[in-house]
């Protein structure tokens, strides 16, 4: 796709392919928009309704939808939509848009819904909409999800964590530290360098992340979302440990995110524990609750643009001391009461 160009006016201009003339010459539409990222996002959407075709199909549609996005969206999100053309809703890709119906479209989710999550199959219908949108704006997919059921949040406990710990070897060692003590993710560990850390003033800056492209490679980038880039006070017990860690190349990891979860799998194994290394970050945000730290700070800390993840581990936790509450209710009662 066309990249953009900045005019003299401080706007931002790509110029969309629209064929030849009568004479060969080639024909192009400007597109102009205040900001780089807007104007390429409108000149692609422009030049993929320019190529559409009444007869297209909806897997040509999700591919044409992919192709115009590319320059937009994160190599995770694209390798994500790749992955749903080539595996989802198979029965439907070679359709041609004119011949879908809802009943059509219900019946591949129902079919899909069979074998994984209702979140999953949000996604995959996600980018079918999306998709149609470009080319049949007139039509509207309505179907029925499948209840979603909740996944047990799940808060290692600190005797868990500690062995853990004291049995992993380097690097998974450093990057369970930096999970649990920082509440870092696995995409931001792996993309620290040592220029992140400033030892004088015991601070580490993420700014980064590495994540899988579509084509299988791993690709440094900028954080999600703005609130995920952060710069956070190191630990003493932390500092101590990454001073002496060797400085063998530019990252502070040297292991990409993939590695570091089939190290982890191995070693809550050995240790028969049923936890995630990501349930790391799930302990550091209990733990600033149990403080009293309040959301803001909270989701300052752990690069969280809402408060969706904290309300979920506080839920958690109340839980947990249900039954303790209930005991010491029922022992109340008890001692004013019970006649014995």
């Amino acid at each position: 796709m066309a990249k953009a160009r900045k005019l003299p006016s401080g706007s931002w201009r790509v110029l969309v392919y629209e064929g030849k003339d009568e004479t060969g010459k080639r024909k192009y539409a400007s597109v102009t928009a205040p900001t780089k990222r807007e104007a390429e996002k409108l000149a692609a959407l422009q030049s993929i309704q320019k190529n559409n075709t009444p007869g297209i199909t909806i897997g040509e549609a999700i591919d044409r939808y992919i192709q115009a996005k590319e320059a937009i969206l994160s190599p995770k999100t694209i390798r994500e939509y790749k992955a749903i053309r080539k595996r989802v809703f198979q029965g439907i890709m070679g359709l041609q848009i004119k011949d879908l119906t809802n009943e059509r479209m219900q019946i591949a989710v129902n079919q899909y819904a069979a074998t994984v999550s209702a979140k999953t199959v949000k996604n995959a219908v996600g980018l079918v909409t999306a998709s149609l949108a470009l080319f049949a704006p007139d039509f509207r997919v309505r179907v029925s999800f499948p209840r979603a059921s909740k996944t047990p949040l799940s808060i290692p406990q600190e005797t868990q964590i500690k062995a853990l710990i004291e049995d992993a070897k380097e690097p998974l060692k450093t990057a369970i530290l930096l999970a649990t003590a920082l509440g870092l993710r696995r995409s931001e560990i792996c993309a620290l360098t040592w220029a992140d850390l400033d030892t004088k003033k015991k601070k580490l800056t993420v700014n980064k992340a590495i994540v899988m492209t579509p084509e299988g490679g791993w690709h440094v980038k900028g954080t999600k979302t703005e609130s995920g880039t952060r710069t956070l006070d190191v630990p003493p017990f932390l500092m101590d440990h990454l001073k002496q860690l060797p400085r063998d190349g530019e990252r502070i990891i040297q292991v990409t995110p993939d590695s570091i979860t089939y190290r982890f799998i191995t070693l809550r194994k050995k240790h028969g524990l049923d936890i995630r290394f990501h349930d790391l970050r799930h302990y550091y945000a209990s733990l600033l609750l149990a403080l009293g730290i309040p959301d803001k700070y909270a989701m300052q800390r752990m690069g969280h643009a809402t408060t969706y993840m904290l309300k979920n581990v506080y839920q958690h936790l109340m839980q947990d001391k249900q039954q303790e509450v209930t005991d010491a209710i029922n022992q109340a009662l008890t001692d004013r009461f019970n006649p014995s």
